[in-house]
């Protein structure tokens, strides 16, 4: 295959395809997908000879100040057994066969703990790491050619008779690099093989008894409103501790004049008067450091309520989130038994529609032979 190999041009390049989607057939047999991703593809067989795939996607965690994060799915060169290209219209896909699994990559030493509505992402994600071969739809749909161009050669590198395969962008894997130099490590979902595959697949509980939603459609109003005024509450105590700061700030300021114009004078009147000007000087700066450190503790009680306050409002937001989610999927759910009730119901009086018909037939046809 030497011809074939001369074919296949060397270039460099990067592109990055957000809203992507991948899928996959898991143990089970079972189709899964994702969505919500970004592919990065990283290539230089002109220089390096070196590569890099990465699919990422962001969760939002419990309880952080920061709570979105990242986590990645390093697809390394060396376990990729193929690639090939399909270019359908205006969608364009990648079929990745792998010899080895790709690896999902997480923080260091700091568990995650999704939120309700990332939950099923994050399990998602780990099904995808359990498996070899997997499809990803690229996000892009108006890609140009050069980019197309470009996916071509990559499916050509990674081809079953290519022998000029890169080896991995030590640069972009390098885990230490990752999540503001705190470091990634690899993710081990073997341990949950069984079920993992299983959660993914399950959307969230919702309720199904209407009495059961009213009560709690009642309750999240009710909670709006508790929300409502302990805000309130909350401000009018913020508003009343800057205030008095704002005055011990100013009683601060005046206490430092009045010590500079003290210093002043007792340098101007002799050693006794100096000595009585540091005792005094002494007094005022222990005052002034009072005032200082209560008001600091002013300012840390207001960042403390403002704190407190926006982490209960993160989680009675999420928990509004979900019920809206779990409300939707019910709503889906119904709507597709009525369609498919009433789909029921079509079917079997067109059915029921042909059979008199046939039966008319079939007497006319009997008749008439009789009376012939």
């Amino acid at each position: 295959m030497p011809e074939a190999q001369e074919q296949v041009e060397k270039c460099k390049f990067e592109h990055s395809f957000p809203n992507s989607s991948a899928t996959w057939t898991n143990e089970n047999g079972q189709m899964q997908s994702v969505d919500c991703l970004s592919l990065d593809i990283n290539m230089d067989t002109l220089t390096t000879n070196k590569a890099m795939f990465k699919l990422s996607c962001s969760i939002f965690l419990k309880k952080k100040d920061n709570n979105k994060l990242f986590i990645y799915l390093f697809i390394l060169p060396p376990n990729i057994r193929t690639i090939e290209l399909e270019v359908n219209g205006g969608n364009v896909s990648l079929h990745f066969y792998m010899d080895r699994n790709a690896a999902l990559v997480v923080p260091r030493d700091d568990p995650v703990e999704p939120k309700a509505r990332s939950e099923q992402l994050l399990n998602l994600m780990k099904a995808l790491s359990l498996v070899k071969d997997f499809t990803i739809q690229l996000g892009n749909t108006d890609i140009p050619e050069s980019i197309k161009s470009n996916l071509d050669h990559a499916a050509s590198i990674f081809s079953p008779n290519s022998q000029c395969r890169p080896g991995t962008n030590e640069e972009i894997s390098d885990l230490k690099s990752l999540y503001n130099g705190k470091g990634g490590e690899v993710f081990n979902v073997t341990a949950a093989t069984t079920s993992i595959s299983k959660e993914a697949s399950v959307p969230p509980p919702y309720p199904s008894n209407k009495h059961k939603r009213k009560r709690e459609q009642s309750a999240s109003g009710e909670v709006i409103h508790d929300l409502r005024k302990d805000l309130e509450t909350r401000l009018a105590r913020m508003e009343a501790c800057l205030a008095e700061t704002q005055s011990r700030l100013a009683k601060t300021e005046s206490r430092l004049a009045e010590l500079e114009a003290s210093r002043e004078e007792s340098g101007e009147e002799g050693t006794d008067r100096g000595k009585y000007g540091e005792e005094e000087v002494a007094t005022q700066v222990g005052e002034l450091l009072d005032d200082f450190i209560y008001s600091h503790a002013l300012e840390n009680m207001v960042e403390d309520l403002v704190g407190k306050y926006m982490s209960h409002l993160n989680v009675d937001v999420d928990d509004m989130f979900a019920e809206k989610e779990n409300r939707f999927d019910e709503t889906i759910e119904e709507i597709k038994q009525d369609v498919m009730k009433d789909c029921r119901e079509i079917v079997l009086e067109q059915v029921k529609h042909h059979l008199a018909e046939l039966i008319d037939t079939r007497l006319e046809l009997s008749f008439s032979k009789k009376e012939s």
